[in-house]
This record gives C-alpha cells, structure tokens and sequence, in this order.
C-alpha cells in the first residue's frame, strides 16, 4: 500500500509491479497514481493527507489505516510518518501500518534525534551528538564545540534546515529559529557521502544499493548524479541490522552514510524510513524489490551485483536535467545531449502519466512560455521519417522532454 504521492514513490509501481503482487494507494482525488496502469485499486480522501503546520493526518486517511491490512506500507514522506504518530490510531494499529512496528521506537519514522539517540543506545557507528531545546541552548552548544559542527531541525527534509558551523561558533544563528526545535548538533565527519537504498522487512535488512553523491542540487539538498560502486567495507550491514532489530522496521529507507577511509569504516548519518526516488532503479542494479516482498526475502540480506571497478553512474530523470537547464550547467545538459550512459537508458518509462508529468515539471526550470510552443510547432513540421531517426537520439529525447513528447 502505497500512502501518498511525489517523486519519491511516483515510479515504485511500475519498477515493483510482478505477478502475485498486488499494489494499492491512498492519495488525495486528483493524484497521479489515481490513474496508474499498475495499481490494482486506488483510494482517495478529500482534501491533503495531513497539515503540515500541525502535523495532523486527514481524519479520512486515519480511518483507512486503522481499517486496513496490507503486508507492507510505503509512505511518499517523513512527514506523514510523524503525523500518524501524533494521530489518534490505534497502539495496535500504529505498529501494523507504521515503518517502525516497535511501539517503543515509533519516534524513528521522522526524526533525527530518535536516530542519533536509537544509534547511540545500540553501540552503532555515528557521530557525536547533543540537542538542543532553545535558541539559546544551541547558541552554548555551538562555542563549545571543538570541531566543526551540523545543526539539523529534528524534523525535515530535503537538505532545507541543516546548517554548518565552525569550530567555538559565536556568531548569528542564520535563518535557523524556534520553528526548527528541537535542533540535533552532530560532529561533522569528514569523508565520502555515501547513499543507500534499503528495504527492511519484519525486523531484517533484506536489500540494498550503494553509491556515492556525485552531484547535489543545493548544498544539502537531493542527489541529482551519483556513482553506484562495490562497498570498500560491509560493516554498514549489521549495524543496520541492529537498528532493524531493535525497531522492528518494516520498509523502504534512505540511510546517508560517511566513509572514512582513514578508519576504514562507515558512519551512519540518517535514516529515512521512506523511498527515495533512486529507488527505482533497483532491478539495473540487479536488486529487486518486490522479489523480497514476494518471497517474504527469507535468509540473509541480498545487496546490489558486483560492479565494475569504475562504476556505474546514474543521473536522475527529471530532477538532474531541471537542475542543469535551471543553472545553465551546460556540461550536464550536455551530457543528456549526448546521449551519455546513466541517462536516457536508464530511465523508467512504463507509465505514460508519468512521463508526461515529468516532462511537464521541466518547463517551469526554463521560462519556456514562448520556447515551447515554438519547439511544438517545429516538431510539427519534420517529416516523419526523420522524426522516427531523432527519436533514437539524445538531442532529440532532450527537445522532447522540454516539450512533453515521449
């Protein structure tokens, strides 16, 4: 069951779709998936899935969840995590629908302090950490520190309420106010930002992908390009395991590591307990999702094949071609151009609706109001023959995208 929609979850049906496996969503009237190929049965309620000032469910949702029971539930955000938990569902309903199914952990789906403090209890790898409950706290918490310092709201996504600070801070906060309280103070460490793509499943880690951030579409903002790689070290496995184990997880998560080569070893950083949209290329990594559902993924966890030693690179459709035209990063829109590897093949294209709608959400990046209607009036007029020729080239996919053709 899928709850919600956006481009963290939009493209799982179609990568997840398989024969005895059945997917369902809940989603606001007008969503996306409402119209999708791959859902056997859609759901909806009126009005959006939860406030995000108050960080309450729709009642309409709260009611299907404690009427429901899927085997596994995906959920498009932190945010909805956190509002089921402050809803008025059941105890025993929380830890069926929920991603931690531990009552004593159900914390961990939406915030970081939960993580570090879940980390912390368990011996896991991570960085040194304080809270802070107050502005004026975390001003003390800052001059004292001795290294480098992140401050990161407890709850939030996307990269937009985190914030650096040097060694002994004493200046302005910046734009961090009351709003981001509690605030999580963690040790920077200094290494590789490494991403994983996890599934959790009754308590287990049962797969996962590994790669390192190329390229990020603000400071700590989303991947748009990354290099999936062989791990140098598998020391991530058990710890996640561990915090499997202990919360009793039971979906698909975003885990943000650092390696330190010098210690040869990883540092857990956060764990979202909701996909990402890099997700979806699972299977080309030769990890397949819905087998484990399928399966109920008994025995050990399976991780991505064995890579080459270079690599395989991938940049994600639509989000690194809107950053490259919106920056004017022509030696990325030069490589869509140019057809180069870990664009265009590699992206999912079995859901019209889909395809469209990323299409679409391009043209904002680039003030085309004038652009694109002319580009659909020069499509127009290439012959057909030489249509079909342009279809079979980057240069062509990339027009094509600016203006909806697929």
């Amino acid at each position: 069951m899928i709850i919600g929609s956006g481009h963290l979850v939009n493209r799982l049906p179609e990568v997840l779709a398989a024969d005895a496996l059945y997917i369902y969503a809940f989603d606001v009237e007008n969503s996306p998936l409402a119209k999708s190929q791959f859902i056997s049965d859609f759901f909806s309620c009126t009005g959006e899935l939860m406030d995000h000032h108050t960080m309450q469910a729709n009642e309409g949702l709260v009611v299907f969840l404690e009427d429901s029971n899927y085997d596994y539930y995906i959920y498009s955000s932190d945010a909805l995590g956190i509002a089921l938990g402050n809803s008025s569902l059941s105890q025993q309903t929380k830890s069926r629908v929920m991603p931690v199914r531990n009552k004593d952990c159900l914390s961990l789906a939406g915030s970081k302090i939960a993580l570090s403090n879940a980390a912390n209890h368990l011996g896991l790898t991570t960085p040194r950490f304080e809270v802070a409950n107050t502005l004026k706290e975390l001003e003390l918490l800052l001059a004292s520190w001795t290294t480098e310092a992140i401050a990161k709201a407890d709850h939030g996504g996307g990269g937009a309420r985190v914030r650096q600070f040097p060694a002994h801070h004493k200046g302005s906060l910046g734009k961090i106010d009351q709003s981001w309280l509690p605030v999580l103070v963690q040790e920077k460490i200094t290494g590789v930002e490494i991403n994983v793509e996890a599934q959790f499943l009754a308590g287990k880690l049962v797969g996962w992908t590994y790669s390192k951030v190329l390229q990020v579409s603000s400071r700590f903002g989303p991947s748009i390009d990354r290099l999936y790689v062989n791990p140098p070290s598998l020391d991530f496995l058990a710890e996640l395991d561990a915090l499997a184990n202990e919360a009793d997880l039971h979906s698909f998560a975003n885990v943000t590591l650092i390696w330190v080569e010098s210690e040869s070893r990883h540092y857990l950083i956060e764990v979202d307990l909701r996909p990402t949209a890099w997700h979806q290329f699972g299977k080309q990594l030769g990890m397949d999702w819905s087998k484990n559902l399928v399966g109920k993924a008994a025995g050990a966890s399976s991780g991505q094949q064995k890579l080459p030693e270079e690599g395989f690179r991938l940049s994600l459709y639509p989000r690194a071609l809107k950053h490259a035209v919106r920056t004017l990063n022509l030696n990325m829109v030069l490589s869509w151009v140019r057809h180069k590897p870990g664009t265009w093949e590699t992206r999912n294209t079995k859901d019209p609706v889909l395809n469209k709608l990323e299409a679409k959400s391009i043209v904002p990046s680039i003030r085309t109001d004038v652009l694109v209607p002319i580009l659909v009036f020069v499509w127009s007029l290439i012959p057909e023959t030489l249509q079909l020729r342009l279809r079979q080239n980057g240069l062509r996919r990339f027009v094509a995208s600016l203006i909806g053709v697929t």
